[in-house]
C-alpha cells in the first residue's frame, strides 16, 4: 500500500521534514504489518489551520499555543495544525496512535508495533497545548549526538522548544569531549570554533522541525565588564579599575565573584553599565537574529553576588526586558 501525502506547502522546510518522517515510518510499519502490504493507497493531507479549541477559525494569533487536529480513517485523512511545528507534532501523535513508540531520545529506542488492521490507522483528536513554550534547557555534559537525538525526540513528545545556554554552549560540550571526571576515556581536542560549528548544526536541525530556539541567559555580565564568558572558569587576568567599577559591590568590595566572570553581577545603578548592557544585548540579537527567537538576559548565576548598596545615580537603570 502506497502512502500519498498531499499539502500546499511543498517548499516549507518543516512540511518537507514531516513528509519525510511519515514516509520513513510508513516503510517501517509496512515491514511489520501485513495490512499495509495490500494493494492500493493511503492518502494523508497536511494542512495549516487554526488548531485546538478554535480549529475552524480562519485566523489564529501568533501568540496562541500550539494546536492540531487529526481526522483519519482506513483510507486516509487529514492532520492540521495552527503552525508548522504543530503539524509535525500532530504527525507524531498519529504515528504513536498507529503503534510507533518513541521511548527515549535516539532511533534505537523506537518501537514499531504490527497493525491489527487498517482500522488502527483511524484517529480523531483535537488538541491545544496548555503552554505556549514547552521545552528543555541544555545542562550537564553533551556530545553533538546527544543533543541532536534529544532535539529529534522533542516534537515526538509534544515539546516545541530547546534552550541553548550562553551565547555559545561551549562548556556543556567541552565537558563531554574533554571527558571531565571520566578516567575511562582520553580527553579530546575541543575548542570554541568546533563548538560554534556544532551549535550551528543544532540550530539547523531545530529549524527543520520548527522548534523555538531559546538562547543565552548567563554571560551578558561578563561581556559588559570585558570578560566574555562561555564557561564557569576563573578569569585569566586581573580586571582594570574601570572594569572593577562596573561590578556589583558585596561586603564593601567590587571584584569578580570568586574570580569567575560568569558569576559576577553588575552594578545596575552605574551609568556606564546602564549604557553598555542594552548595546551588548542588541548587538547579540543583530548578529544572530535569524536563528535565535527568544533571547534571555539573566544577571548572574549566584544570588549572593548581587549588589546591596544604595543606587549610585539619580536615575533608574534602563529596562532590558524587551531583549
Amino acid at each position: 500500500m502506497e502512502l500519498i501525502i498531499e499539502n500546499s506547502y511543498q517548499n516549507h522546510e518543516v512540511f518537507q521534514f514531516a513528509k519525510k518522517e511519515l514516509k520513513d515510518f510508513w516503510k517501517k510499519m509496512q515491514e511489520k504489518s501485513d495490512a499495509l502490504q495490500l494493494p492500493g493507497s493511503y492518502r494523508l493531507r497536511l494542512e495549516l489551520a487554526a488548531g485546538g479549541e478554535s480549529c475552524h477559525e480562519t485566523e489564529q494569533s501568533a501568540m496562541a499555543p500550539d494546536g492540531y487536529v487529526i481526522d483519519t480513517g482506513e483510507q486516509g485523512g487529514v492532520i492540521a495544525g495552527n503552525n508548522p511545528c504543530s503539524v509535525l507534532i500532530g504527525v507524531y501523535a498519529w504515528l504513536q496512535s498507529a503503534g510507533c513508540h518513541f521511548l527515549r531520545p535516539g532511533r534505537k529506542y523506537e518501537i514499531i508495533e504490527p497493525l491489527s488492521g487498517l482500522a488502527a490507522l483511524s484517529m480523531t483528536e483535537k488538541k491545544t497545548a496548555s503552554l505556549r513554550h514547552r521545552g528543555v534547557c541544555i545542562e550537564g555534559a553533551d556530545s553533538l549526538e546527544n543533543i541532536l537525538d534529544f532535539i529529534d525526540w522533542l516534537p515526538k513528545m509534544g515539546y516545541n522548544s530547546f534552550f541553548l545556554q550562553f551565547k555559545l554552549p561551549y562548556t556543556f560540550m567541552a565537558r563531554w569531549y574533554h571527558h571531565e571526571n571520566n578516567p575511562l576515556l582520553p580527553e579530546e581536542a575541543f575548542d570554541t570554533d568546533r563548538a560554534e560549528a556544532y551549535t550551528e548544526t543544532v540550530r539547523r536541525e531545530m529549524k527543520r522541525r520548527g522548534l523555538k530556539l531559546h538562547q543565552v541567559g548567563h554571560g551578558w555580565t561578563g561581556d559588559v565588564i570585558g570578560f566574555p564568558a562561555v564557561e564557569w572558569k576563573p578569569a585569566s587576568r586581573k580586571p582594570t579599575g574601570e572594569e572593577t567599577g562596573m561590578m556589583a559591590q558585596l561586603n564593601g568590595t567590587r571584584e569578580l565573584f570568586h574570580g569567575i566572570p560568569m558569576n559576577t553581577n553588575l552594578c545596575y545603578s552605574d551609568e556606564t553599565v546602564m549604557k553598555a548592557l542594552p548595546i551588548c544585548l542588541s548587538g547579540m540579537r543583530f548578529r544572530i537574529r535569524i536563528s535565535i527567537i527568544y533571547t534571555y538576559g539573566w544577571p548572574m548565576n549566584t544570588i549572593t553576588s548581587a549588589s546591596v548598596i544604595p543606587v549610585r545615580r539619580s536615575f533608574l537603570p534602563t529596562s532590558t526586558s524587551e531583549y
